[in-house]
């Protein structure tokens, strides 16, 4: 039981680390057997889409008398010997509800958010991700992986919730449909940020089986606010989802492309010199940054953040000893609202008196 335990929490690392879904396997005899098959997932490089296979090693827990939980509430709770953390919520009509306890996006506690007795909803207190408690589905961004539910019931006046053995999954990927040889529909993506990203996704989410084409003319999606926040960020760590992910649910990704021409009557979009058919077309191109209208916007030391160029362009700018005149400054723009007024970076390096930024 301590070399299926251990072998599972190396598994969980490994996955993480590799921003991969690996299946558990609670059945295997031995910490070798089941490192082995991680090895052996992760050498297969392919995305696994898959939830928690524990089900063989599923117990009730009693995580407390039904008085202790305020009707309208929400409560994180550790289990399995404090190693890992569950979200119970408890409805004004006396229904309980249990589900991971983290966003699947920056993993912000679920518990500290705004419970939807009407929607049967749970949103994240960070950046408005919202997940449907009987499901776990992510049905509004930024959270693209859904989060894993339990089921609950109450007992003599307690709450009892039966949950799989541990490690229990973090987040767990929406169920998808296979791509249909047969069905000759083809849907084209015309963008490759999070909402043509969230769009092709859902497609197969929602029993979608043709072809499906995205037009990527930046590369593969990414998180985007990331290349403002962290300059020093490895492009490879923050792609929305690796490659391989698209390879698995057939979505074919042009890379590097650019639509030149949507034509509504014969149903055709221009990529380059090809022309290819498309049923229905859906326009995720995005926007660009607002250069306030002043005089100088327009200098090369000022740059707005949109994509990976212009990070690294920022980057290039920001390394210490670059100066600008007399002094080293940045002025950094992104979007419009207050995180993008409270962004920005200055430093004093080889300044005299200061540096206005």
């Amino acid at each position: 039981a301590l070399a299926m335990r251990s072998a599972a929490r190396v598994s969980r690392a490994l996955r993480r680390a590799a921003t991969v879904r690996l299946p558990l396997r609670p059945h295997a005899s031995t910490l070798f057997r089941s490192i082995a098959a991680v090895g052996a997932t992760l050498a297969s490089g392919s995305y696994l889409m898959l939830q928690s296979r524990c089900e063989a090693l599923e117990h009730d827990v009693t995580v407390g008398s039904v008085d202790q939980f305020a009707a309208g509430e929400m409560y994180e709770i550790r289990v399995h010997n404090k190693e890992d953390v569950i979200m119970l919520a408890r409805f004004k009509n006396g229904d309980f509800y249990c589900t991971g306890a983290s966003c699947s996006h920056y993993s912000a506690s679920l518990a500290d958010g705004v419970l939807n007795e009407t929607n049967f909803t749970v949103t994240c207190p960070w950046h408005d991700a919202a997940f449907d408690l009987r499901t776990g589905k992510p049905i509004r961004g930024p959270g693209l992986d859904g989060i894993p539910v339990y089921s609950v019931r109450v007992e003599d006046g307690k709450v009892v919730v039966t949950l799989p053995g541990a490690p229990l999954d973090d987040f767990c990927h929406p169920k998808t449909s296979a791509r249909d040889p047969k069905n000759e529909k083809r849907v084209v993506i015309v963008g490759g940020g999070a909402s043509g990203m969230a769009a092709a996704e859902t497609l197969r989410q929602e029993g979608f089986t043709g072809a499906i084409t995205m037009v990527c003319p930046e590369g593969y999606p990414v998180d985007r606010p990331v290349l403002s926040k962290n300059l020093n960020t490895n492009i490879d760590e923050i792609y929305l989802r690796p490659p391989e992910f698209f390879d698995d649910l057939e979505i074919e990704v042009l890379l590097k492309k650019k639509v030149s021409k949507i034509d509504p009557i014969a149903k055709t979009v221009t990529i380059g010199g090809e022309v290819i058919h498309y049923d229905d077309v859906i326009v995720a191109t995005g926007g660009k940054p607002i250069r306030p209208p002043f005089p100088g916007v327009n200098l090369n030391n000022v740059i707005t953040i949109r994509n990976v160029p212009d990070n690294l362009m920022l980057k290039d700018v920001a390394k210490p000893g670059k100066k600008s005149g007399d002094c080293w400054r940045v002025i950094h723009w992104h979007g419009g609202g207050l995180v993008a007024g409270t962004q920005g970076f200055g430093r004093d390096r080889d300044c005299h008196g200061g540096c206005a930024v």
